[in-house]
């Protein structure tokens, strides 16, 4: 971090987009390091910022008056003036994002809702800066053994922390990401891991010292325990791995887990609506959706691009259903032995 006399800064490296997070306040920053600890600069970049963001722990300022509604997301309602969107939290808080510039700004007296707004602000702005460049995310865990890959598809509160937790004790198991796994065309995994969040009823091992633990109220899915990935770098991957196998968890009353291999046209729609439809990412379209032709055509190269990408997948890597039990270390054995028998 670099501090100076009035201003902190932090910069984060996703992959060449660089971000710069800006604030006054101190924790704007810190939260901003633990949560992209992976991507954080020591110093900053010779190459100017891709995105720049302002943090300001102030009330926030009234949208402008001639600023005409635009959208309703889920976290509040979208507005522009002067090519300007404006984001209004129901008046606890009111963002501001410039797409020509790529700068914003992000007003609020409530650091938890500053916090929410800055990590979702970060991971909007770059997931279309990789997708750009053909690295697409898709809602999943994703782990590497021997320079394999495996991801397993779970929807929101599925248990994709607890399966990645888990496989983190598999000796020769690496974390490629716990939430977002990002591939290339060429169907590499490249390590994408955040911070890690733990939902109330999931269980946090008693070891893990308290200075790595952060309570996150979310407006969407309620209070989540953040676990600094500092906790588990040892177990990260740090170098991208082949894609061969994606799994389609399910969860049921299954007495024991097992993989069944799907047909290539049932794994095609998982893949394209997960990958298509950015389904279930921490996004909101309130930072990249714009109705100016410029952006429509950007946002058709995009889909375009993840399409071809989901196909590729769908035709070329196996794809099976992964019948979990109610026993996330029974899970994690089957899977990591699994992607050790294609490594052999």
């Amino acid at each position: 971090m670099v501090v100076n006399d009035s201003m902190s800064e932090a910069y984060l490296n996703f992959y060449g987009c660089v971000v710069k997070v800006v604030s006054l306040d101190q924790k704007c920053i810190e939260n901003a390091h633990r949560d992209f600890s992976y991507f954080f600069c020591p110093q900053p970049p010779k190459e100017p910022p891709s995105v720049t963001i302002r943090l300001y722990r102030e009330a926030p300022p009234q949208t402008p008056a001639q600023a005409k509604r635009v959208l309703q997301t889920r976290e509040g309602v979208c507005y522009e003036y002067e090519r300007i969107r404006y984001v209004d939290y129901s008046g606890k808080a009111l963002a501001r994002y410039d797409f020509r510039s790529e700068e914003g700004e992000a007003f609020s007296p409530d650091d938890n809702i500053l916090h929410e707004i800055s990590y979702v602000m970060i991971l909007s702005r770059v997931g279309e800066m990789l997708d750009r460049r053909g690295i697409h995310r898709i809602h999943s865990v994703g782990v590497a053994i021997k320079g394999s890959a495996a991801i397993c598809l779970l929807p929101m509160g599925g248990g994709k922390t607890t399966l990645g937790l888990e496989l983190m004790k598999e000796k020769d198991c690496f974390l490629l990401s716990d939430e977002i796994t990002a591939i290339d065309r060429s169907l590499h995994v490249l390590p994408f891991p955040l911070r890690i969040g733990v939902r109330a009823t999931e269980r946090i091992a008693p070891e893990i010292p308290a200075r790595h633990l952060r309570s996150f109220p979310t407006t969407a899915y309620g209070t989540k325990t953040l676990i600094d990935l500092e906790v588990f770098i040892h177990k990260v991957a740090t170098e991208p791995a082949r894609l061969e196998a994606v799994m389609l968890g399910v969860r049921k009353d299954f007495k024991k887990p097992e993989l069944k291999r799907l047909s290539r046209l049932t794994a095609l729609q998982h893949v394209l609506k997960n990958i298509a439809c950015a389904y279930q990412l921490p996004q909101t379209k309130a930072y990249f959706f714009r109705c100016d032709l410029r952006y429509l055509m950007t946002f058709c190269s995009i889909l375009l691009s993840r399409i071809l990408t989901g196909v590729k997948i769908a035709l070329a890597v196996e794809c099976y259903r992964f019948n979990l039990t109610e026993h996330p270390s029974e899970n994690a054995k089957l899977l990591a032995s699994f992607i050790r028998k294609g490594t052999s």
